[in-house]
């Protein structure tokens, strides 16, 4: 019998428009899914409902990871409850949808990142139809033949993605700008870039408690001006990137500085999407966990 594709099962049942329902260790409705065992989806061809496990895999991939088989590499794989949350707090605030998901039982490296939350809501109600996370139903994890070379015909939407990737790795010619990337979600709070600390005093008097992240050089000077000047206290109320050639030695003076650091591999310029990715990711579990009140 062939495996249930949960991804498309839960496009199809919304795309049914019936409500999708919750069944807990029993059996029995429920109202709740953290204390749900499985949801119940609803076809659009109206066939009997679809059963599956909360915590099934789906085809849709986190980013950063290459496997392409969700049933023999599941935690590189988002969950059916995940996903499903992605959709059902479609419209609610990132605080919202983050606090939701720690009460729903799911961690927060779980969900469905920020960043990609509403291309998967516009998959999943069928406004696009496709998505680079979500890999081929069926596609191979390993090589267990030779088959018979096939002439490669190149798709038009691949050229023009490869196109604009060329353009991209002409475009990002430092670090920082790297980091800057194309985030999609639009924070309604968290949402200024500031280069020097001058331009931070016009935010007011407790702009200092409003900063998240730093980004350093890894020269402690760097940080004279600040209102928390030493690098472990400073690091300790903000979230801290080291952004680094990835041929660069590795720099002690950040050992002790509670930083995450990010390389860039100047001749895999098409990696830096991913390190984009990581960056925004990693600062929004931060943001999440260590000061929540900042997404309202």
């Amino acid at each position: 019998m062939a495996e249930t594709d949960a991804l498309l099962a839960l496009r199809n049942s919304i795309g049914a428009k019936h409500a999708i329902t919750f069944l807990n260790d029993s059996n029995q409705p429920s109202s709740s899914l953290a204390e749900a065992n499985a949801l119940v989806l609803p076809q659009t061809d109206g066939g009997p409902a679809i059963t599956l496990p909360k915590s099934t895999p789906t085809r849709l991939r986190k980013p950063g990871h290459t496997e392409t088989d969700p049933l023999t590499h599941p935690m590189d794989f988002y969950t059916l409850d995940a996903v499903f949350l992605a959709w059902s707090l479609r419209g609610a605030a990132t605080a919202e949808y983050m606090k939701t998901v720690r009460e729903s039982g799911i961690i927060l490296t779980n969900m469905v990142a920020i960043t990609e939350k509403q291309s998967v809501v516009e998959w999943l109600e069928g406004r696009i139809d496709s998505h680079p996370n979500i890999v081929s139903h069926g596609a191979p994890s390993a090589v267990t033949s030779s088959p018979q070379k096939k002439r490669y015909v190149p798709d038009t939407n691949d050229v023009d993605a490869v196109k604009r990737i060329k353009q991209k790795e002409v475009e990002l010619r430092d670090r920082n700008t790297v980091l800057r990337g194309s985030k999609q979600s639009n924070f309604s709070s968290v949402r200024n870039l500031i280069n020097d600390i001058e331009a931070l005093s016009k935010f007011g008097a407790d702009a200092w408690d409003r900063v998240i992240c730093v980004l350093t050089t890894g020269q402690a000077w760097q940080f004279r001006a600040y209102k928390w000047s030493e690098p472990r206290e400073l690091f300790h109320r903000v979230k801290g990137f080291y952004v680094s050639w990835a041929n660069d030695a590795p720099n002690p003076k950040v050992k002790d500085w509670n930083v995450t650091e990010l390389k860039i591999d100047p001749n895999k310029r098409h990696l830096d999407k991913s390190t984009v990715a990581q960056f925004w990711k990693t600062l929004d579990s931060w943001i999440g966990t260590t000061k929540p009140n900042l997404l309202t």
